[in-house]
């Protein structure tokens, strides 16, 4: 195929575009309703007024609308409900530019309408310019007229409106078969009705509520204009004494012929209907014949699409969601959609999406949804791109056939991702659940470390432990132990290595292509083999996660922790740091060997791997113990190297306040601080604060004026305990002791002892 068969664009005059015999336009299901409100509507006319001004100034001036891009439908494929022999002989899919489109619709009626009203009122005068006058309007309004509508030579309802709209409308010739449901084709069907009856009066719309309120303010606008009482310096008409005596718009829009005896009649009172008809002639010749827009005719709908993405700036593209359900209805059968299946998956989906108010997030929200769904359904990685959205929705779907239960298998998985994404992962209460399913409170503390890290990708293995749950092939407690395993995983691969290390592409291996030799078989829907969902497991993801940290070589207590105990962790990722102390510091108690260290300690001695936890707010805030730039109160060593100050041993969880009250302070002043923290009574927390005032150090006012019954932070015990000065060693020391407490923790999630 030739590049230049892709498309076909070119400016094109109002009439032009409308007038076109046989030539309709058809909005899809997809598309959003007409909803241009009035600053839309104003600044449109407002820039066709100005128009005819500017054209007093140069005989090129036009007014340029923008761009309409169609599809040109030659097999009908996008219009439905249809009487196939009654169809317009070219069908326009309107792509983009149906709020435009219609808007201009609206305009040249309020023209006709006043046009044919002012010309009715005229008297039957012999005088030349009286009949030149009324000849002008005549010609004029009939070519309005047929801009409205297109003419199919006979039948009851032999005028087409130019626009009809899918599921709402049904061109045809006769009264048994049509349908003017939407409100821009019943508009143009009920004044199309008017044209044909008494012109004397002007029209009133009897319809969609909206529509009649656009139009009013379209023939408010128009009139005001005419009349001179616009207030808008910009949208100011000429007089008509202006516009007779330019020869640029004699010329342009009436070739030259005003005779003079008219012009000379027209200018001698600006206020008369003769003045002000010619200045509605004017301006619906002017709309006719020099506004134009460029219309974009592509060779398919995908093609359309591209163009679309690549030229809009200001619009408010269609999500993939929403040129997806069309095809659905269609596969249903638009009467029976309703009560179907599909209907119901695509309210869970559409109500999640309806969370969303503006363009780019309902664009951003569809991304998040489809990217993971992409995973868990066929294992591919999906770009956040409209068209590879819209594509692989399609594609997918298609190729199912005409099977409904498959394709209904597809739109439940759908579904069951939008329910993870919503409820778990951008819960609206901040508290992450799962439809169906009970959460416990270390599967929420789960989610949560991952939903804080942004480890998004997570949500297509996810999706698939959900599924299989909620469709009874998995017992519910997977889910926790997926969970688990997939927060483990994340806390030893990103301790050991700082970086990403390319995780993600871990998981995506995991949903296309498993493993063969650690004899894992992938993880996405559409992969799984006859339908053996036996292969997608807790126990079968631990096993492809321990074949991949063996792999990357920190397979080992030894060798994750000769790693995690050197690594800046909190360069690396916040909530990776907050998980490693946590787990580090879970059911440990003070190690009186080793000051400045802890111990395990029996269980439940102090539980700190659960989501209350997590948003605790003694828990929430990553302390650096030797702050993050040195001042003389510290050893210089801890700043030799950067990464010794985001090592594990010199940092703590505490709350934000009093972080912020600490953070560039002493260590004796840190040190008394945390020991009135720690302390276990009231009474030992006074104690605490009396010797370090008694000893001569300034205790933050925020940490001495404390509630000190109820300020327990039990992370600060451990290094409340160390009396020596706070250097590389202690940094060292405790760097290993809790990589070893996180690896004691964390590595039972994945599966290893």
């Amino acid at each position: 195929m030739d590049i230049d068969e892709v498309f076909d664009a070119k400016p094109i005059s109002i009439e032009r575009l409308l007038r076109e015999p046989g030539q309709c336009f058809y909005i899809p299901a997809y598309q959003r309703p007409y909803s241009w409100d009035s600053s839309h509507i104003t600044r449109l006319f407002d820039d066709t007024a100005h128009g005819v001004s500017e054209l007093l100034k140069s005989a090129e001036a036009i007014t340029f609308l923008g761009t309409i891009i169609t599809i040109h439908d030659t097999e009908y494929s996008t219009v439905d409900p249809k009487v196939i022999d009654e169809l317009p002989a070219r069908v326009m899919t309107v792509i983009d530019g149906q709020q435009r489109l219609t808007t201009l619709l609206l305009l040249i009626a309020a023209l006709h309408d006043e046009l044919t009203t002012r010309q009715s009122k005229l008297s039957r005068s012999s005088e030349e310019a009286d009949q030149w006058l009324a000849n002008k309007a005549k010609e004029t309004f009939s070519v309005l007229g047929k801009t409205l509508e297109d003419d199919r030579d006979f039948g009851d309802l032999q005028y087409y409106p130019r626009i009809a709209r899918a599921y709402q409308d049904k061109w045809s010739r006769w009264k048994k078969d049509f349908e003017y449901n939407s409100p821009i084709a019943g508009f143009l069907f009920q004044y199309g009705q008017h044209m044909r009856t008494d012109l004397t009066k002007r029209y009133k719309h009897t319809g969609d509520p909206v529509m009649k309120s656009r139009f009013n303010l379209m023939k408010r606008l128009l009139n005001d204009s005419i009349a001179q009482t616009n207030d808008s310096e910009e949208a100011q008409f000429p007089s008509t004494s202006e516009l007779v005596q330019s020869q640029h718009l004699t010329q342009t829009i009436f070739q030259g012929n005003i005779p003079d005896a008219v012009r000379i009649s027209l200018m001698q009172d600006e206020s008369s209907p003769y003045a002000e008809l010619f200045r509605v002639l004017a301006f619906s010749r002017f709309v006719l014949q020099r506004v134009a827009v460029t219309i974009v005719i592509a060779k398919s709908e995908e093609y359309a699409f591209d163009m679309f993405e690549a030229l809009n700036t200001t619009g408010e593209p269609l999500t993939a969601i929403e040129t997806f359900k069309p095809r659905i209805i269609q596969a249903e059968g638009h009467s029976k959609y309703e009560e179907s299946f599909s209907f119901k998956a695509m309210e869970d989906i559409e109500r999640y999406l309806d969370r969303f108010t503006t363009a780019p997030a309902r664009q951003t929200a569809t991304a998040d949804l489809l990217i993971p769904f992409a995973l868990a359904e066929s294992g591919e990685k999906l770009s956040k791109r409209l068209n590879d959205q819209r594509r692989y929705l399609l594609t997918k779907y298609e190729a199912y056939g005409e099977v409904l239960d498959d394709r209904h298998a597809f739109l439940r998985h759908l579904a069951r991702t939008t329910h993870v994404v919503n409820k778990a992962w951008k819960p609206e209460s901040g508290v992450p659940e799962l439809p169906g399913l009970v959460l416990g409170t270390e599967a929420r503390l789960c989610i949560a470390v991952l939903r804080a890290a942004n480890h998004h990708i997570i949500l297509g293995p996810l999706t698939r432990f959900y599924s299989l749950a909620r469709s009874g092939d998995l017992p519910s407690e997977e889910i926790e132990t997926a969970l688990k395993a997939m927060t483990a995983f994340f806390g030893l691969w990103r301790g050991a290595f700082e970086t990403t290390a390319n995780i993600d592409s871990r998981y995506r291996t995991l949903m296309a292509d498993g493993n063969k030799k650690a004899g894992v078989r992938p993880f996405a829907r559409s992969l799984v083999q006859n339908d053996d969902v036996s292969q997608v497991n807790s126990e079968a993801l631990c096993t492809y996660m321990l074949y991949a940290l063996d792999d990357a070589g920190i397979g080992t207590k030894e060798k994750w922790v000769a790693r995690a105990s050197d690594a800046s962790v909190y360069k690396a990722n916040q909530a990776l740091t907050r998980l490693l102390l946590l787990a580090a510091t879970h059911d440990t108690v003070p190690d009186d060997k080793g000051l400045g260290l802890t111990k395990a300690g029996s269980d439940g001695v102090l539980a700190l791997l659960t989501h209350e936890m997590w948003t605790d707010e003694r828990m929430v805030s990553v302390e650096h113990i030797a702050p993050q730039h040195r001042t003389d109160d510290w050893d210089s060593r801890l700043y030799e190297s950067e990464k010794t100050i985001h090592r594990l041993g010199n940092l703590m969880l505490i709350p934000r306040e009093e972080n912020s009250a600490i953070s560039n302070s002493s260590w004796n002043v840190k040190r008394a601080c945390f020991k009135i923290l720690s302390a276990q009574s009231p009474d030992e927390a006074e104690d605490a604060l009396s010797d370090a005032v008694s000893n001569g150090i300034d205790i933050p006012q925020l940490i001495a004026s404390a509630d000190l019954s109820s300020s327990y932070r039990p992370l600060s015990s451990g290094v409340a305990q160390y009396r020596g000065d706070w250097g590389t060693e202690i940094v060292e020391s405790r760097s290993n002791r809790l990589a070893e407490l996180a690896w004691d923790r964390l590595a039972p999630w994945v599966g290893l002892s």
